[in-house]
């Protein structure tokens, strides 16, 4: 079986021994590629006559399967998919139906268990060669390649000779290929409803592998996680870290890591190597030796000789004249006022405490990257959501803006109160249908509304209670439009409030174009 299967639908759950299953639902995976696939004549979701009883249960399902293909070369188109290609035969396709017979014990409701009694693999090759199978087939091992079918059972699935057989199960496959001319020679809708359902089975193949729960696994990291706490080992871990983030800090100031920095680091290993080649060393050293003999000579005798001023001399005469008594804040401290820091002392300090390190550095490009990788992101999910409007939904207008909702009220004071919501709203032949935003238009999700735009339906203005709520520069970019809603809903009205006046002349051609003829 496959590594990664795609779960199509499932059956209830049936304690007995002979389970009879009349019921199926449609996975989560299922669900969503419906909602991403319009509804059109081509649709392969489009329930039958015969798939639903009486009480609306479903009895079969159905699922697109793409026709195998082979890369020819190595052009790719704008959107990066490649275009030189050929398709494959039918029956030459690597995937199988497997169905998987699940049973329910004590073990089995512990997490990390998930015991099968068997499977039931059929390759779809054989499916295409057959076009319609049915019959019982014998459940052999998970993981197996083989089919056995029992032809020696009937339709009950009681051996003919009334022994006992093997694990068995009733299986009915069938196989609609698509017209010879649509496979040979495919339009815009056809490509694109095939990139929408390989976007889906990738989507669907990663999250499967992403939900497996691995109890050892969890359980061994819960373990080392509790081992490893403790106050000594923090202690050492952070001295450490302090240490290296010095050794990091002076490698990346000459490595060009911030430019300016480095250029003013070798600027002055420059300097300091040029006056060593100009200037003998020993000058140097005699230069430094006599520098702090006079600077010990001034301090020493310099008020002697008059080569330094007596400052303190005056400073004591003028505090001796004043006759004003000298109080003493007590709050000044008796211990000598340290001497405020220079600016080329802070700017060295400040340039020395801001060079990255490796951790700064790859938090920096950490986030550089989530950006660039959102706007990457969001470009790719705009040109695939315009590709998917304009070749598959057909659609005659799209755009956000915000539904001017109508809140309860005070029944007491008799007041009716709006409220805006945003919201993505989209024309698709006859219908007007709107999602909460575009990201539920873009996962699949339902649309919160719809307004069939046939029969008496059209666009206007605003009410005069709406037009209270709105402001003077919202009122120009406000339409309302009516039509029938959903199922025993009758006529419906939705205000809708538009980006600017462009949008809003194009939504009234749209709803005006829509709703001039009646669909048959």
């Amino acid at each position: 079986s496959a590594e990664t299967p795609l779960e199509i639908g499932s059956t209830p759950a049936l304690y007995t021994a002979h389970p009879e299953w009349n019921e199926m639902k449609e996975s989560t995976g299922c669900k969503r590629l419906k909602q991403l696939i319009p509804s059109s004549d081509r649709n392969f979701f489009e329930v039958s006559s015969n798939s639903v009883d009486e009480d609306g249960e479903l009895r079969e399902l159905s699922f697109p399967i793409l026709q195998p293909f082979e890369i020819t070369g190595s052009g790719k188109d704008d959107k990066g998919r490649f275009v030189d290609g050929k398709l494959k035969p039918w029956d030459s396709s690597k995937g199988a139906i497997v169905v998987k017979v699940k049973f329910q014990d004590l073990l089995n409701n512990l997490p990390g268990f998930d015991h099968f009694l068997g499977e039931v693999v059929f390759p779809f090759g054989e499916l295409v060669k057959n076009v319609e199978v049915q019959g019982w087939f014998q459940i052999l091992d998970v993981g197996t390649t083989l089919i056995v079918p029992l032809d020696d059972h009937d339709l009950e699935g009681e051996k003919l000779d009334g022994t006992t057989g093997p694990p068995r199960v009733y299986l009915h496959l069938k196989w609609t290929p698509p017209p010879s001319s649509s496979a040979a020679q495919p339009d815009d809708s056809e490509k694109e409803l095939s990139y929408v359902i390989q976007e889906e089975l990738v989507r669907s193949s990663i999250l499967s592998k992403e939900d497996k729960f691995d109890l050892v696994g969890t359980s061994i990291g819960a373990v080392n996680t509790a081992l490893g706490i403790g106050g000594t080992v923090q202690v050492i871990q952070n001295t450490l870290g302090s240490i290296l983030d010095v050794v990091e800090a002076a490698i990346n100031a000459f490595n060009f890591t911030d430019p300016f920095k480095s250029s003013v680091i070798f600027a002055g290993l420059f300097l300091v190597w040029l006056v060593l080649m100009i200037i003998p060393t020993r000058y140097i050293v005699l230069m430094g030796g006599l520098t702090q003999y006079g600077a010990t000579f001034l301090e020493r005798f310099g008020e002697d000789l008059g080569l330094v001023s007596n400052k303190k001399s005056k400073t004591s005469s003028v505090l001796s004249q004043s006759s004003a008594p000298q109080l003493k804040s007590p709050l000044s401290d008796p211990v000598k006022e340290e001497s405020k820091p220079s600016a080329v002392e802070i700017w060295v300090n400040n340039a020395i405490r801001s060079l990255p390190t490796n951790e700064d550095l790859r938090k920096a490009y950490f986030w550089e990257s989530r950006r660039l990788g959102s706007e990457q992101a969001e470009k790719h999910a705009s040109e695939k959501r315009e590709s998917r409007l304009k070749k598959l939904w057909k659609a005659q207008w799209h755009s956000l803006g915000k539904l001017l909702i109508q809140d309860g009220g005070n029944e007491q004071a008799q007041k009716v109160t709006y409220h805006l919501e945003s919201c993505f709203a989209v024309i698709q032949g006859h219908r007007f249908v709107w999602w909460q935003s575009v990201q539920d238009f873009d996962n699949g999700e339902l649309p919160v509304g719809k307004l069939l735009l046939s029969g008496h339906a059209g666009f206007g203005g605003p009410s005069p209670l709406e037009m209270k709520v709105l402001s003077k520069e919202e009122l120009p970019l406000c339409v309302s439009i009516f039509g029938r809603g959903s199922e025993g809903q009758g006529q419906q009205r939705v205000t809708i409030l538009l980006p600017d006046a462009t949008t809003k002349e194009k939504l009234e051609s749209a709803v005006a174009e829509s709703a001039s003829f009646k669909s048959d």
